[in-house]
């Protein structure tokens, strides 16, 4: 009886061991995917002796990756001859997109038309927007206005990142003659073009007159209509500032060299009353600082006068117009003018245009110019 009990078990234990599998569970990590946190590879042993493979080497179950790389994992289990045997490939990648650009960049204004070029990061994916409505790249458009153009890049380890960028279009045209007209004014003594980029404090010295704050207030209002930033009137020299600065000084002709005058005062029959220059220029910023003189031993009509005719220099129109005697940038109208005409609006409108920027050379405007040319 005993030899058939032991007989039963040892059939019981055979049939055991013949239908028993081989079998694991993966957990930590999948096939295909991709990490950005440190994964940990946890074999889930259900019968069988494991072994554990990463790229070929033996590890340990509960193994934290935390290089970068490609990986593949290899799993087997063995009970006697039986195997079972699972691979996988996946990829640890704790490195966000790069920030989304365009092909030759954004540039600040377009003509009728903008479209841009995606540069393609290998496994990434885009999304954009131009103004919240989704945008497809190399498609123009063609809408006059201020415009947003979001772009945000996605990697399959979950992480992305994004970028702005702001544009408008802006459809004026000019003559050819306007065009040709500031080119050959501002470039008659200058190589490089330089402006202010930013706001400016206007600090008054001396002994201006109540007509010299007056009108000097009313010269800052009228340019700040036509300048892309802010002019500000301020009369405190105790005070330190730190922005952009035109100081206007108010002092007799004879005082004009102590503030950096080195011309003749006396210029055949006529005489300086009023002088600008700029005193601190950078190719990033354009002008930082600029000076102003106005004569005050002069009537006052022409010290009016001289007030707008030199702001208008220092905000970086430093030529004359010697031949256009309604022009406030003509040099001996003793007076007579005492606002901008046409031309002089047109010069500060084509110098403080977007695209013209701190640093251009001729050949540089005019390439920029040229395709806003109509005949008229």
């Amino acid at each position: 009886m005993k030899k058939i009990a032991l007989l039963i078990l040892f059939l019981f234990s055979s049939f055991l061991v013949l239908s028993v599998q081989p079998s694991f569970t993966i957990e930590g990590v999948g096939n295909g995917k991709v990490y950005a946190e440190d994964p940990i590879i946890q074999i889930e042993d259900g019968f069988g002796k494991l072994h554990i493979e990463l790229n070929g080497e033996p590890i340990q179950n509960g193994y934290e990756i935390t290089e970068n790389g490609e990986y593949e994992l290899t799993v087997r289990s063995t009970i006697l001859w039986k195997d079972k045997i699972e691979n996988i490939t996946f990829e640890r990648d704790d490195t966000p997109p790069r920030k989304p650009a365009i092909m030759h960049g954004v540039e600040s204004v377009y003509f009728k038309e903008a479209k841009f070029e995606l540069i393609n990061e290998e496994d990434v994916t885009y999304e954009a927007t131009v103004d919240g409505f989704p945008y497809t790249f190399n498609t123009p458009i063609k809408k006059e206005g201020e415009h947003v153009l979001r772009i945000t890049a996605f990697k399959d380890n979950g992480l992305s990142s994004q970028a702005k960028y702001t544009f408008s279009i802006d459809n004026t045209t000019y003559t050819k003659k306007e065009i040709d007209m500031f080119i050959d004014f501002y470039f008659e003594h200058e190589t490089e073009l330089f402006k202010f980029t930013d706001d400016i404090d206007v600090i008054v010295h001396g002994k201006p007159t109540e007509q010299d704050i007056k009108k000097t207030k009313d010269v800052i209002e009228k340019l700040n209509e036509m300048l892309p930033f802010t002019l500000t009137y301020k009369k405190d020299a105790s005070i330190k500032f730190f922005k952009n600065q035109i100081n206007m000084y108010f002092t007799s002709v004879d005082d004009f060299s102590s503030y950096g005058f080195e011309g003749d005062i006396v210029n055949g029959e006529k005489m300086v009353i009023g002088f600008a220059k700029s005193e601190e220029v950078y190719y990033e910023e354009g002008i930082t600082k600029a000076i102003v003189l106005v004569a005050t031993d002069i009537t006052q009509r022409e010290r009016e006068a001289t007030i707008i005719h030199e702001l208008t220099h220092a905000v970086g129109l430093y030529n004359h117009f010697e031949n256009d005697p309604t022009s406030i940038l003509y040099p001996y109208s003793e007076g007579q003018v005492m606002t901008w005409n046409k031309k002089d609006a047109k010069m500060i409108e084509l110098l403080y245009r977007e695209e013209v920027t701190v640093g251009m050379g001729k050949w540089a405007v005019r390439q920029i110019l040229e395709p806003r040319t109509v005949k008229k």
